[in-house]
């Protein structure tokens, strides 16, 4: 059980950047390809938060023009 409540933030990450992207016009192979992520990177992974990395993140955030606070703690 613990380990399904470690998981939930970045579940919401991960929604958030999905929200962020479709907000913003992109296809996630578009916006993977903007953002420079290396092709391991798979985007539907980052968007369901099972694959995120600060990196990642922040490259995302600033190619959908969002703060990383929005993203990481809902902050609008």
């Amino acid at each position: 059980m613990a380990g399904q409540q470690s998981t939930r933030p970045n579940h919401e990450i991960g929604r958030r950047l999905q929200q962020a992207r479709e907000a913003a016009g992109l296809t996630q192979g578009r916006a993977a390809g903007l953002a420079g992520l290396s092709t391991g990177v798979n985007m539907s992974r980052v968007e369901a938060g099972q694959c995120l990395t600060l990196q990642t993140v922040a490259k995302l955030c600033r190619l959908y023009g969002v703060s990383l606070d929005a993203v990481v703690w809902g902050k609008q």
